[in-house]
């Protein structure tokens, strides 16, 4: 990655999960890594979206995200994730409480 990158993305289906139509997501994220220090490259990352569907309510949806890329193939990740305008049940698969994920990653190329 370059020092900065800025993305933007838009994911769009006909036919969406449980017959409710049309469905398109619109997203703009950004990363901005930091100087290698010492085996560790640490990075920030953040990203905004907005969700419409032909037959639900609309919402939007954003996280923030720090990396640390070591070992040149391992990278660790922690996000937060959250959204906004979205009329959520109190309980169950589908619920929009805030989230923090935590991420161990390891790529490797031949």
């Amino acid at each position: 990655m370059d020092k900065l990158e800025v993305k933007v993305q838009n994911y769009w289906t006909w036919a969406n999960y449980n017959e409710t139509g049309e469905a398109n997501a619109f997203e703009l994220s950004s990363a901005y890594e930091f100087d290698k220090w010492w085996m560790f490259t640490p990075s920030l990352r953040g990203l905004v979206g907005w969700q419409w569907f032909e037959e639900l309510d609309s919402y939007t949806y954003w996280n923030v995200g720090f990396d640390l890329k070591f070992l040149d193939n391992w990278t660790a990740k922690i996000d937060y994730w959250d959204t906004a305008d979205l009329i959520c049940a109190e309980s169950g698969p589908f619920a929009c409480d805030a989230r923090v994920v935590g991420t161990l990653e390891a790529k490797f190329e031949y």
